[in-house]
């Protein structure tokens, strides 16, 4: 996860310093402050912007509502947020799962062991005499003893050591949860788009501007209009500076090419007058002439 987030970095800040139309699409305030300037100098200015040339050049508000390319950008990074997910949580759930399968099985196997035990032992010495009674007399002997033994299975019995509960907070849903923080952006923009569709439904629901700003896209366009912009202020101010120059050479050339069509719509409807009235002079020379 560190190493997709610094290659990621790495990636934005080499494409934001050396290709100066990477998501140079934004009108930033610096944009208008440049428009302003030339406003005030009586020069060609570029406010208002119309839809067509927004819709053109792509254009779009800071915190405008996602784009095609951020849509499908979020693609793989949600899907490896989600396989990680439901593996982490899989593999908690079977391991709590086969804690208590053991656990129940094991104490399933508790009981009490009951045994009655009898030993019995004769020595009988045989013989006849002094001597031989001294014997049977010194080692003759009977033996009877009963036994009952019982015992507990559970003393005889490990049970399965309980998760750690702790190990599990701390590696999985303590990383789990940075990564969900680190995919709110991605998750906001199905969001947008959810409440978008609902708005089509029920416009009086939510404003457009809500969950713009709320969740929008404050972590992604934030970092490269605020963090990136300031570190590389010179680099931001010639994005928006290049961004300008070709929306008014756009507007320039656009306004040449309608003086263009225009001067030719005119210059064609005088020949087409003037075609008109030879024919008629001519037509009025033949019928005289007749006459």
């Amino acid at each position: 996860m560190i190493y997709t987030l610094f290659r990621d970095s790495v990636n934005t800040i080499q494409k934001y310093l050396n290709d100066i139309n990477f998501k140079n699409i934004f009108l930033t305030n610096y944009f208008w402050h440049i428009d302003e300037k030339r406003r005030a100098k009586n020069e060609i200015f570029l406010n208002p912007l119309s839809k067509a040339e927004k819709q053109t050049n792509g254009l779009l508000k800071p915190f405008s509502p996602p784009t095609r390319d951020e849509i499908h950008e979020c693609w793989l990074p949600l899907a490896r947020f989600a396989i990680i997910l439901v593996t982490s949580i899989a593999a908690i759930v079977v391991e709590y799962t086969l804690y208590h399968l053991i656990k129940n099985v094991t104490l399933f196997d508790v009981g009490d062991i009951k045994d009655d035990l009898q030993q019995e032992f004769n020595f009988k010495v045989n013989g006849t005499g002094f001597i031989a009674e001294l014997i049977q007399d010194l080692l003759n002997f009977e033996y009877k003893k009963k036994i009952n033994i019982s015992i507990s299975t559970e003393k005889c019995i490990q049970l399965p050591l309980e998760p750690d509960w702790q190990h599990s907070l701390h590696y999985i849903s303590l990383p789990l949860v940075m990564m969900f923080l680190l995919q709110v952006r991605y998750i906001c923009i199905y969001l947008t788009i959810f409440l978008r569709i609902i708005q089509r439904f029920y416009i009086l629901i939510l404003r457009e501007f809500s969950f713009k700003v709320i969740f929008g896209f404050i972590i992604r366009r934030a970092t490269l209009f605020y963090i990136i912009g300031n570190v590389f202020r010179k680099r931001s101010k010639a994005r928006t500076i290049d961004l300008y120059n070709r929306l008014l050479l756009v507007r320039i050339n656009g306004r040449r090419i309608a003086r263009a069509r225009i001067r030719f719509q005119v210059h064609r409807h005088h020949l087409l007058q003037n075609s008109f009235k030879q024919r008629r002079h001519n037509c009025f020379d033949f019928s005289f002439n007749n006459i």
